[in-house]
């Protein structure tokens, strides 16, 4: 999995490429964990160009998710395939994560 960083509209922005299982769960707890400890305002996770989300992906997504919340800072999630949708509907996520349609509608809620 690639992961590019980009800072804009007071969020960072992270476009998520390839899959992400348990084997690049890691990296991207470790990006994440970098961005948060950096005191962003905003997190969002571009799933545009993301194939695959494994269970450890999930864990990934929930972690942050509720770290975030407890430090009142926003979590979102935008371009979601409809595989990666699927599994988020299967586990309830999408009840529990902030979807958005596209990345400019997730900038936009920041706004």
């Amino acid at each position: 999995m690639d992961i590019e960083i980009e800072e804009r509209d007071n969020a960072a922005v992270l476009k998520l490429q390839g899959r992400l299982d348990a084997n690049t769960a890691v990296d991207l707890e470790k990006q994440l964990s970098l961005v948060i400890e950096n005191g962003t305002k905003a997190v969002v996770l571009d799933f545009g160009t993301t194939a695959y989300i494994s269970s450890a992906g999930l864990r990934i997504l929930l972690t942050t998710a509720k770290k975030l919340q407890s430090q009142q800072r926003t979590f979102l999630l935008c371009d979601i395939n409809s595989n990666i949708m699927e599994v988020f509907t299967m586990t309830g996520f999408h009840r529990i994560l902030q979807l958005r349609e596209n990345l400019d509608e997730a900038l936009g809620t920041l706004a």
